[in-house]
């Protein structure tokens, strides 16, 4: 047994019974050896916290471990930050957004050891898949992240569909650029190489996704279009249904 795994097994051995019965210990693919997060605005470093969320609602995440909330994909951090849907309906709505409003980095995150909570710690961890990278050593105090891309929100769109028994379906519409060759992921067992994409995220039928390839004029005209004022001030006149549903 490593150094590092002792130091692991000393700290949830403090944990509360509650957390060690309802964790499952995850160690670095070889392939993939990071997790990943996306942030408006990135830290120089990581360090484990207290996420806001956990005191939302104590019923539905655990608010006893400090951790960085991180997931081995972009489609489930995707799905994992509820706030995504406001912020883009905030913009949008408001009319007022910046350069930086909509625009997200994605950050991988190195690690050994990482933490799956189980559904009594976080209530839609077999959606979202979130893991989380806790303090249990000096060396992973700080985490420093590396950049390997961006991404934006095009389009949140609502419908209904008869297979979905008549409950609304959300639709969401990325675009991302990936900067760095180091096999990111996009989704469990499927990662993608430096270019550009656009996700269409099907947000109420388990992150189901469609992937399409994007060349660079398309990606920054976009781009381009979502930043600027003009762009959110159409969109609010069209006849898209939009739902904040989280």
């Amino acid at each position: 047994m490593t150094k590092e795994k002792k130091e692991l097994d000393k700290y949830i051995e403090h944990l509360s019974p509650k957390v060690r019965e309802n964790i499952e210990i995850v160690e670095k693919d070889p392939d993939f050896p990071y997790m990943l997060r996306i942030d408006n605005v990135v830290p120089k470093f990581f360090t484990p916290l207290m996420p806001l969320s956990s005191f939302e609602d104590p019923s539905l995440e655990d608010r006893t471990v400090p951790r960085i909330c991180v997931a081995h994909d972009i489609v489930s951090c995707i799905l994992g930050i509820a706030r995504l849907n406001k912020e883009f309906l905030k913009n949008n709505l408001e009319n007022d957004i910046n350069k930086k409003g909509n625009i997200y980095n994605i950050s991988a995150l190195p690690y050994e050891y990482a933490i799956r909570p189980k559904e009594k710690l976080l209530h839609d961890v077999e959606l979202t898949n979130e893991h989380w990278l806790i303090g249990y050593s000096d060396d992973v105090q700080k985490v420093y992240p590396i950049n390997v891309g961006t991404l934006f929100i095009v389009s949140l769109n609502v419908t209904y569909k008869e297979h979905n028994n008549g409950k609304p379906l959300t639709y969401m519409n990325c675009f991302i650029n990936i900067t760095k060759d180091i096999g990111v992921m996009i989704k469990p067992n499927r990662s993608v190489e430096k270019g550009y994409y656009k996700l269409i995220i099907e947000k109420d039928n388990n992150g189901k996704l469609t992937v399409g390839k994007l060349d660079k004029t398309d990606f920054n005209e976009m781009k381009r279009l979502v930043v600027s004022k003009e762009h959110f001030a159409n969109f609010t006149k069209t006849k898209n249904s939009l739902i904040d549903k989280w």
